[in-house]
């Protein structure tokens, strides 16, 4: 497995990534942690502890990101030395239904938005003031790890259309249009905001998709996944390693002039236009 090598810019770095009891937030929270990173996790299913990971440590603490009172204690924690934020992985997100648009219920569709956008835009922009401290602070660049930089986590459904999932798909788009606009918002800060797209990855999220979608059109899950990588370059799944090393980098100083970003990690998915149905 290649990934970023981090012993030399991650030590000391506080990191904060939303979605990051289980998946791919679990992943990327470990290998920040195993750099020796301090690590701070929301979401809804975690449950509040602390653990040495590595030369690092990842502190899950219990919240939902779309109440505002929750994300005010979780970064009073985080912030509670008066160290700054230097990495910010915005990764927690539903799936939600699967249906066409004139048969998905309106309640479930604010809650996509609420959960992928909104939940995102929460948190971001109660991060900021941290996140400008970071990079204010004097030796904010070079062998200290570089300025502050944010990731976005949207989806391939963020670039392309996604037939039966509009709440999601309109999500994603909405996460890309946030992560180019805070790119120029933060900019002259020296904030640099990207955003990773990945497609059909091995998490429980896309397991869940997977199986629904299945479902509905009345095969199996492994005939669909076949489908999926027919339409790919490489003909090969993605892993979540892929997408936590595509998100290290990033958030490294080895992307020091890359802002404004949406980078896919589809198996060259979005390569060719797909014209059958």
């Amino acid at each position: 497995m290649f990934t970023v090598d981090v012993a030399t810019w991650l030590a000391g770095r506080r990191a904060v990534v939303t979605g990051g009891a289980s998946g791919l937030g679990r992943a990327v929270a470990a290998q920040l942690a195993a750099g020796g990173a301090d690590v701070w996790t929301i979401d809804l299913s975690a449950a509040r502890e602390t653990q040495h990971h590595g030369a690092g440590t990842i502190h899950q603490i219990p919240g939902d990101i779309t109440r505002e009172s929750d994300v005010d204690d979780f970064l009073a924690a985080v912030t509670h030395d008066g160290a700054p934020i230097d990495l910010l992985v915005n990764n927690a997100g539903i799936g939600g239904p699967y249906a066409p648009v004139e048969d998905v219920d309106l309640d479930a569709f604010r809650t996509v938005l609420d959960v992928n956008v909104m939940g995102q835009v929460i948190l971001t922009k109660k991060a900021v003031p941290s996140l400008r401290g970071r990079s204010s602070r004097p030796g904010a660049s070079g062998a200290d790890g570089g300025p502050a930089s944010v990731v976005f986590v949207s989806s391939a459904a963020g670039k392309l259309g996604y037939p039966m999932r509009s709440p999601y798909a309109t999500s994603k788009w909405g996460v890309v249009g946030l992560t180019k606009t805070l790119a120029w918002e933060l900019g002259a800060a020296g904030i640099r905001v990207n955003a990773v797209l990945p497609g059909i990855v091995d998490t429980p999220l896309a397991r869940q998709v997977l199986a629904d979608r299945s479902a509905a059109l009345g095969t199996t899950s492994d005939e669909l996944w076949g489908r999926f990588l027919s339409r790919n370059a490489l003909p090969t799944p993605v892993v979540v390693d892929d997408v936590v090393n595509t998100v290290l980098f990033l958030l490294s100083p080895l992307a020091g002039h890359i802002s404004g970003q949406a980078l896919s990690v589809d198996g060259g998915a979005d390569s060719i236009a797909v014209m059958d149905r």
